[in-house]
């Protein structure tokens, strides 16, 4: 029916299913929609991993304090940064080292999902339609 322009209405807590079936979702926490968007979109601005291993042992303090960092934990060469947004800070002070490796992960649906239910911690912007 989607593939004839038509609105289909599908209520799941099985998040691989949404993630297949819709384009965009609405998410609904204590009886309010606290979210209307594209899959997409809610992924642009969800927290994020990105690991980065250099030649070098990490300093975690030059990534601290970054726009949008979460947290920092550093495993001797490999500097694990959780940020919301973009990523083009800590490229950047990642980029006066010597970098052997970087890994950029997008989190999934699911955990997107979870954050509206825990700390609310998934996105740090408000919607792009400005409807937040």
């Amino acid at each position: 029916m989607a593939d004839e322009g038509r609105t289909v209405v599908l209520s799941s807590h099985i998040i691989d299913e949404v993630d297949r079936a819709c384009d965009t979702v609405a998410i609904i926490r204590e009886g309010f929609m606290v979210a209307v968007e594209t899959i997409d979109a809610l992924s642009r601005r969800s927290l994020r991993e990105v690991r980065i291993t250099l030649d070098h042992d990490v300093d975690r303090a030059e990534f601290i304090g970054l726009l949008g960092v979460h947290d920092v934990p550093v495993d001797a060469r490999t500097l694990s940064v959780r940020t919301a947004g973009d990523i083009d800070a800590v490229t950047k002070r990642a980029a006066r080292h010597h970098g052997v490796d970087l890994v950029s992960e997008r989190a999934d649906l699911e955990s997107i999902f979870l954050a509206f239910y825990g700390s609310g911690a998934a996105t740090t912007a408000e919607p792009e339609d400005g409807t937040g």
